[in-house]
């Protein structure tokens, strides 16, 4: 009987497989990528920051921004060390204080950057990590192929990864966030490596991934910008308070 479930396990999986290589699921993943409004080369962009703390600079920090906050992000760190210098500094979304996996994932996508098979795999063991592996994860059975099927796709992307893709048990979640798995069902694997290129297209639109550089001296740019946006805000201060004053002066007058 045990035989004849393996076998029967065995053709269902070959069945899902269809005669698909790996170099085939990268290559319709990477066709569905291009037909979004995103772009793998650069998939890093990078922010250079000085810490006057650090004179020969700091060792760089990886980290997903959310896509619309770059700029704001950008100031904000800038401006906390040139406040703070030596502190770690808002590096990270507050968002991140509990993602561990999502670090590590990007710390993969550093090394892996410029490999578009690499850069496949570990999104797509990403995305199947956390409903397949995850202690807290919930495969959606009603709606995706069985999963010893997509545990085929799984093993083929750890391999092709080289086997680098090993997050804890206990993380939740390794990518900034998921499509829901309940839209519309997904029964073959053409189908499958689509629905996980949506979503990697999804989160690059909606995150950046940003290389933190620290620099042993400052961007002139950031310099100026701060110091325009410092100079503003103390302009706006100064009026309103200029206009409060003026209302209270006026207060007594009122009241006669």
């Amino acid at each position: 009987m045990s035989g004849d479930w393996k076998r029967q396990q065995e053709v269902l999986i070959q069945e899902f497989l269809d005669g698909w290589s790996w170099e085939q699921v990268v290559s319709s993943w990477l066709s569905r990528i291009s037909e979004s409004p995103v772009s793998l080369e650069p998939l890093f962009t990078r922010i250079e920051i000085h810490d006057p703390a650090a004179l020969v600079g700091r060792d760089h920090e990886l980290s997903w921004w959310p896509a619309s906050s770059v700029p704001e992000m950008y100031l904000r760190l800038q401006d906390h060390l040139n406040k703070h210098p030596g502190t770690v500094g808002p590096v990270h979304p507050d968002s991140f204080h509990t993602r561990r996996g999502e670090l590590e994932t990007i710390r993969m996508l550093w090394e892996g950057q410029g490999n578009s098979h690499e850069v496949c795999a570990i999104l797509i063991s990403a995305s199947l990590f956390s409903r397949m592996h995850s202690s807290r994860g919930i495969y959606p059975r009603d709606s995706w192929p069985p999963y010893t099927c997509v545990s085929a796709l799984d093993q083929w992307a750890n391999d092709a990864s080289g086997g680098v893709t090993a997050w804890h048990h206990a993380c939740t979640q390794v990518i900034p966030e998921q499509l829901p798995d309940h839209d519309y069902k997904i029964e073959t694997l053409g189908e499958l490596v689509d629905y996980l290129a949506e979503e990697h297209a999804a989160i690059i639109s909606r995150y950046t991934a940003v290389i933190v550089d620290f620099k042993s001296t400052p961007s002139p740019l950031v310099s100026k910008t701060l110091k325009d946006r410092d100079a503003e805000q103390w302009l706006r201060h100064r009026q309103w308070r200029q206009d409060y004053e003026a209302r209270k002066a006026m207060e007594p007058g009122k009241r006669a």
